[in-house]
């Protein structure tokens, strides 16, 4: 609540519509609903860049495996590397479910929760204290890159933050719910395309259609797709 009594704030109305897309990307990642939204409230910085990476991780190979039409996948999707030349992120970007920024966030994320939660000590440690002792630039670069996606935060503004795990915690959350709900929008394409080759295929069955009437599909291998040659969708 903020301002007078009664008043929504506008804030959180926004994180609560968030919520509901996020609810959607949950269950389709097979993570217990309001797993997500339990991060904001987890002030154990060590243990929510653990959580965070695993379920935008998750997210991307759930998209990933759905828009190349093989599930089955899924298992060796997984254990590609995050970023590389064979990568979650080389098959994100080349199938179009991603951009740039986007996937700057993702390298962003990946990179602090190595730095930071790969180091023991730091299972009690402050993300605040650790990014205030980073260089100016890398402070910089991180807030653009957190916070790019929604509202892109001026170097002006980032040279005279207070930085706290709270607040490194709510620019790292909020660049994953963005990510995430962008990623169930492609989720959601994917599922009406699947429904439609499964309508024309009883079409086919029912002799509405013959073989020769379908579209062709897209070609895709994963070889190509590592390559950077997205896949062919005309037809």
């Amino acid at each position: 609540m903020a301002g007078k009594e009664g008043a929504i704030d506008p804030f959180e109305a926004m994180h609560a519509k968030g919520d509901a897309y996020i609810r959607q990307m949950e269950g389709r990642i097979g993570v217990p609903e309001g797993t997500f939204h339990a991060l904001r409230d987890d002030d154990n910085d060590w243990s929510f860049l653990i959580k965070l990476q695993a379920i935008v991780e998750a997210g991307i190979v759930r998209i990933v495996t759905r828009k190349i039409g093989a599930d089955e996948l899924m298992p060796f999707v997984s254990r590609l590397a995050v970023d590389g030349t064979t990568s979650k992120l080389k098959l994100a970007l080349t199938l179009g479910v991603m951009d740039e920024p986007q996937a700057k966030y993702v390298r962003q994320l990946a990179n602090i929760r190595n730095q930071f939660a790969h180091s023991i000590e730091n299972i009690a440690g402050s993300l605040g204290a650790y990014v205030a002792a980073r260089p100016a630039e890398w402070r910089r670069d991180f807030a653009r890159n957190c916070t790019a996606l929604y509202v892109p935060l001026p170097a002006s503004v980032v040279d005279e933050t207070e930085w706290t795990g709270a607040l490194c915690r709510e620019m790292l959350w909020g660049g994953a719910m963005y990510l995430l709900t962008k990623l169930l929008v492609h989720d959601l394409e994917a599922e009406s395309e699947q429904w439609r080759k499964q309508l024309m295929e009883l079409m086919v069955e029912n002799r509405v259609l013959k073989d020769s009437e379908l579209p062709a599909g897209p070609a895709l291998s994963l070889h190509s797709l590592f390559q950077g040659i997205p896949p062919n969708t005309e037809g």
